[in-house]
C-alpha cells in the first residue's frame, strides 16, 4: 500500500492517511519519500501537495478555518476567553502595560511575546520593574501573572493539552472535545516564587518517562475532564459570537487545536494558551483515528473518544 502526505505537516497527514479509507479517495503518481517501521511512505511527484490535486482528501475538506486566530493569537484570546478561565492578564503594546494598577508584593510574571509557541518567546520575572526594563516597544506581549496554589504531578508543575476539533460542513460548525490528551510537566520539580523556566515552563512530554503522558489514564482525569468542558464551552460561546466578522466557508473544513489548561489546587481551570497546528506524534494516534474517522471515512462515521460540545448554524 502506498502511502503519501505534505512534508510540511507530515506528522499529522501521516496519522491521517494511516487511516483513511483509500477507497474513498483518488490517487496521484507518487515516488519514494521515506521508509519507518517497516511502512515505506510515498509523497505525490512534482511538488504536488495533499491539499491541491483533484480528489485529494482536502481538496474537498480543507484544514484551515481562519476564524481561529480569535483563539490561538495570544492577544486576541484575552477577549474569546471568559475572564474566569484565563490567569490575570494584560495586553502589552508601544511599551506599555495596558490596565494595570500600582502592584505592592512580588509575583512571578510571565512575559509572552506574541506569535509564538512551544514554549518560545515567553520569559519569567519576578517583579514589575524587570518586566518594564525588558519590554521592547516594537513588540506586542501578554502579560500574565502566575496562577496561585497551582495543581501539582508527582511534585512538579503541569498542564493539560487538550484537543478541540472543530469541523465546518452544512453551514454549520460543530465543535468535538476529545476525552483523551496529554500531560505536559515541567522538567524540575516546583519551587514557589522560582523564575528557572525548567521549574515553571510546563513543555517536557517524551524525555521524562516515569511520568504517565495519557490523560485519559491519569489519576486526575475523572476531576478534571468536567471542568475543560466547562471553560471550552465558555470560549465556544464568545467565539461563535464573532463569527459574522469572518467570510463564509466556501468549503467542508476543519481544525485542530490544542488548548493548554492549568489548574490551581482547587481544580479551577486556567487556559494558558491556544496553539494552532499543535504537536502531533505517535501518542496521539488513536485520537486522529477518531478525527479521520468522523471526517473523512464516510463509511465510518463515528464520534470515537470526540464529545459533541456545540453546533452553530452558520447563515
Amino acid at each position: 500500500m502506498k502511502y503519501y502526505c505534505n512534508s510540511s505537516d507530515y506528522k499529522i497527514y501521516k496519522l491521517i492517511i494511516k487511516h483513511l479509507n483509500k477507497q474513498e479517495w483518488e490517487f496521484v503518481p507518487t515516488e519514494f519519500w521515506f521508509q519507518e517501521k517497516g511502512v515505506i511512505f510515498y509523497k505525490p511527484k512534482n511538488k504536488l501537495y495533499i491539499d491541491f490535486y483533484p480528489g485529494s482528501v482536502l481538496s474537498k475538506i480543507g484544514n484551515q478555518i481562519p476564524s481561529c486566530i480569535l483563539m490561538t493569537d495570544r492577544l486576541k484570546l484575552t477577549t474569546i476567553c471568559p475572564k474566569r478561565f484565563q490567569p490575570e492578564t494584560y495586553l502589552v503594546t508601544d511599551g506599555k502595560i495596558h490596565g494595570i494598577g500600582k502592584i505592592r508584593r512580588k509575583y512571578v510574571w510571565f512575559l509572552k511575546e506574541n506569535h509564538r509557541n512551544f514554549g518560545t518567546g515567553v520569559d519569567i520575572y519576578d517583579n514589575l520593574e524587570d518586566v518594564q526594563r525588558n519590554i521592547k516597544e516594537e513588540r506586542k506581549y501578554v502579560l500574565q501573572k502566575h496562577i496561585s496554589r497551582p495543581l501539582l504531578y508527582k511534585k512538579h508543575k503541569f498542564h493539560v493539552r487538550a484537543y478541540l476539533l472543530i469541523y465546518y460542513t452544512d453551514n454549520t460548525y460543530r465543535f468535538y472535545l476529545h476525552k483523551g490528551g496529554i500531560i505536559v510537566i515541567s522538567t524540575h520539580k516546583w519551587k514557589s516564587g522560582e523564575t528557572d523556566k525548567a521549574v515553571q515552563i510546563t513543555q517536557t512530554r517524551e524525555q521524562n518517562k516515569e511520568f504517565d503522558f495519557d490523560f485519559y489514564k491519569n489519576e486526575y482525569y475523572k476531576k478534571l475532564y468536567f471542568k475543560i468542558k466547562m471553560c471550552m464551552k465558555g470560549v465556544i460561546d464568545n467565539y461563535t459570537a464573532k463569527l459574522d466578522d469572518f467570510p463564509k466557508l466556501k468549503r467542508d473544513s476543519f481544525e485542530l487545536l490544542g488548548f493548554d489548561i492549568m489548574f490551581n489546587r482547587d481544580m479551577n481551570p486556567y487556559i494558558l494558551e491556544v496553539n494552532l497546528g499543535p504537536v502531533i506524534g505517535d501518542f496521539n494516534d488513536g485520537m486522529i483515528k477518531d478525527l479521520t474517522n468522523l471526517i473523512f471515512n464516510s463509511g465510518r462515521k463515528s464520534l470515537g473518544r470526540f464529545s459533541l460540545l456545540e453546533k452553530y448554524l452558520y447563515y
